[in-house]
């Protein structure tokens, strides 16, 4: 703060020295004295002659004396200003002369200094009143304010219990749902045990009857074997299959002379009748074994013939097995498919073909070892 002091000095006046004191007044204290400068007015150093040069150069709490012809401070303040010529004041920059205080107007700031200090302990009293009144009433604002806390939160914890609540009865819904669910499902498997349990008491029932029918169905294979194994041996008999006494490597069926596959040298209608024979015998023998050939034959004494169902002219699949009236290389292949129908039964049998030509040998080969094993099952 600035505290400038203000005289007039005039040089018809005898007052040549002067003492200045600053006092601080506080209320309700004793007033305090700050500052206590005897002036004389013969050792002031001019400054300038207006403020608006160089008020802006003195530090904080320079004492100014403002005289008629200018103003004056002390000689190491004027010293450090420097203020010997003033500048021209540039036109249209407002300045502000501050002078020191006169007796009147300082003694007008001490009574708005002591009016402020009242308001102060206005100030004071009634903040201590309201603190007073805080204090009193402080428990029930408090109160008041917890109830405010507790309401709000008491608000808060409804909502959160309508949301619970809701979320609850959705939850309840849901597992009444799954209960509906798991009682029918419970139902359910209720039925499929029971049908399970039946089931399993029909499928005791069901093995016992397989196993007795399986027991059945063997001895049953059994007599129907052993009485395909008779028919074949009466087979054997009603179609005797001998040597010719007179050549050794050709045989007969009943009677009747068959050469292996070659037939230059014998009587057509004879080799006709012995492969209606053996055409006939090959079928029963099929039929008892129950062994598909895989070309079919059809018996007429000595007009017998055999399908190829692999023919690729189906009015061309029928070949003869008869020489008479028919071509030579159709009736050849139809005594060779009569062969391979006797080798089919052969293997059905376990036996191996050692020449297919051999129609009658095979034959009674395959005889014979039925009969021995007819033989060794009847032991």
């Amino acid at each position: 703060m600035n505290t400038n002091a203000n005289h007039a000095l005039t040089s018809a006046c005898g007052l040549l020295q002067l003492i200045i004191r600053i006092w601080r007044v506080e209320p309700k204290s004793t007033p305090v004295a700050l500052l206590e400068w005897d002036v004389d007015f013969r050792a002031m150093r001019y400054l300038c002659k207006k403020m608006s040069v160089a008020q802006s150069l003195f530090p904080a709490g320079t004492l100014l004396f403002a005289a008629r012809d200018g103003y004056y401070t002390a000689p190491d303040i004027a010293a450090r200003v420097h203020c010997e010529e003033e500048p021209a004041i540039k036109p249209n920059v407002s300045t502000v002369q501050r002078k020191s205080y006169d007796f009147i107007k300082a003694v007008g700031l001490l009574e708005k200094h002591r009016e402020i200090c009242r308001v102060q302990d206005q100030i004071a009293k009634l903040v201590e009143t309201i603190q007073e009144k805080l204090a009193k009433d402080g428990p029930l604002m408090e109160k008041t304010r917890l109830k405010g806390e507790r309401q709000s939160r008491t608000i808060q914890l409804q909502a959160r219990l309508q949301a619970c609540s809701t979320h609850v009865e959705r939850a309840r819904h849901e597992l009444d749902a799954l209960s509906d669910r798991a009682s029918a499902k419970r139902t359910a498997i209720q039925t499929y045990g029971q049908r399970l349990r039946d089931n399993v008491l029909l499928y005791e029932q069901l093995s016992t009857e397989l196993t007795t029918t399986r027991a059945l169905l063997k001895y049953t294979n059994e007599d129907v074997q052993r009485l395909e194994r008779r028919r074949l041996s009466t087979m054997r008999l009603i179609y005797p299959i001998e040597q010719a006494s007179t050549i050794s490597s050709i045989f007969t069926i009943c009677d009747t002379r068959l050469p292996n596959s070659m037939f230059a040298d014998c009587k057509p209608e004879v080799v006709a009748t012995a492969l209606g024979y053996t055409c006939h015998l090959a079928n029963m023998i099929a039929y008892y074994l129950r062994v598909p050939v895989k070309f079919p034959m059809v018996a007429m004494c000595s007009r017998s013939y055999v399908i190829d169902p692999l023919a690729i002219d189906p009015s061309q699949s029928t070949y003869p097995l008869y020489a008479k009236g028919q071509d030579v290389a159709r009736y050849e292949y139809g005594v060779f498919l009569l062969n391979k129908n006797i080798e089919q039964l052969l293997i059905s049998q376990g036996l191996s073909v050692i020449d297919i030509r051999n129609t009658l040998p095979n034959l009674r080969w395959l005889l014979d070892t039925i009969k021995d094993r007819q033989c060794r099952a009847d032991r």
